[in-house]
This record gives structure tokens, C-alpha cells and sequence, in this order.
């Protein structure tokens, strides 16, 4: 199973407004001369290189024993189904290989230590749906997530006050 990733509006924008700048400085340079403007004209268009092919060639794909996540030419990941610990609802805007705010988030252990991925694939509950299957594990809400980490709130300190006790 293959999924492209989801774009919000806000990214879209943004990208559209990268394409302007160097757009409106390449004109201003080739009609007054302005040598500011061909800086911007340069680096405007390193930025539509860096940036435009992130929109097409982010994706997310399951194979038969990974999941493979790529973003253009910036990210590759391959975490083994035996290595997710959790796969979760998440509104984390971090930078990540996701290109909207509507995310997964997958917890996984490999041999170097923990990590988390955000991913934000279009059919976002199909793909979760087959990704806990293939991972055997459970898709854990925001709800769920919230309940998560408020219990291990409590636990981190009731084993403070235990230990002041001693």
C-alpha cells in the first residue's frame, strides 16, 4: 500500500508565496538592473529546488516488512513493522516528512535507540488501519494519547514522593 502525503492549505500557500518572490525579482532585475534583485532571483530559486519537489515526492509505502517513509530528497526512513511501539493521532507541527498538520505519529525502538516519525498520509485512517495491522498493534487517538501520558504523569510522581520518603 502506497499514500501520498496529505498538503494543507497553509503549505500550499506558503510554497506559492516562495514561487512569487524570486518570480517578482527575476522581473525587477531584467528591468531596472537592480543587482539586490538577482540575489533574490538566486535565492528564491534555490528554495523552489529545495522545496517544489518535497510536494511531489513525499510519500508513504507499506511493504511486506516495512514501512518505508520518503520525502523527496531530504528524508528516508525503513522501520520494520517488529520495531513500532505505537502508532498514534497527532496535531505535532514539528518539522517532519508530513506535509499537513492532520498526522500520524508512529513511536518505534531500532538497535540505536527510540524514535518517532509524523507522517500524514492522504486516507489517513485507512492507512493507520493497515499499518496497526501490519505492526500489530492498536491506533491510539489524541484522547487516548492525552490519557497515556497523564497516567504516566502520575507514575513519574508518585515515584518521586516514594523516593522523598526514603
Amino acid at each position: 500500500m502506497r499514500s501520498r502525503s496529505k498538503v494543507s492549505i497553509v503549505l500550499f500557500i506558503l510554497l506559492a508565496l516562495f514561487l512569487a518572490v524570486p518570480t517578482a525579482g527575476g522581473i525587477m532585475f531584467f528591468t531596472s538592473g537592480d543587482k539586490m534583485m538577482l540575489f533574490v532571483l538566486i535565492v528564491g530559486s534555490l528554495d523552489i529546488l529545495l522545496l517544489a519537489p518535497t510536494l511531489f515526492l513525499t510519500h508513504y509505502t507499506l511493504t511486506d516488512k516495512a514501512l518505508q517513509v520518503r520525502c523527496s530528497f531530504l528524508f528516508r526512513a525503513d522501520i520494520p513493522y517488529r520495531c513500532i511501539r505505537r502508532v498514534s493521532d497527532s496535531r505535532d507541527i514539528s518539522l517532519a516528512p508530513a506535509l499537513s498538520a492532520d498526522r500520524i505519529e508512529i513511536a518505534y525502538r531500532i538497535a540505536g535507540g527510540d524514535g518517532k516519525v509524523l507522517i500524514s498520509p492522504k486516507d489517513k485512517d485507512a492507512f493507520a488501519k493497515e499499518l496497526c495491522r501490519r505492526a500489530e498493534t492498536r491506533f491510539e487517538t489524541l484522547g487516548d494519547a492525552w490519557e497515556r501520558k497523564r497516567r504516566e504523569a502520575l507514575a513519574a510522581q508518585s515515584a518521586d514522593a516514594r523516593t522523598e520518603k526514603k
